[in-house]
């Protein structure tokens, strides 16, 4: 599995995982459900974030390194 593929089933299942917080929304809207949205759901996606950053600049060097030792 390239770095690349990883990148984009990271990004698809945060979206999914997204779109899902979503729909429990419609019918749950209170105080937990805030929380946990804060609390857990924001810095996940966050962090996701930056994994996927970080994926893109692996899947860069390596990309250099195949160049570079062709």
């Amino acid at each position: 599995m390239s770095l690349a593929s990883s990148r984009a089933r990271l990004h698809d299942a945060t979206k999914s995982l997204r779109i899902a917080w979503e729909h429990a929304g419609d019918g749950w809207r209170d105080a937990h459900h805030r929380q946990i949205g804060d609390k857990v759901l924001s810095p996940l996606e966050h962090a996701t974030r930056g994994a996927e950053t970080a994926l893109d600049r692996m899947e860069e060097m390596l990309a250099r390194v195949q160049r570079d030792c062709s």
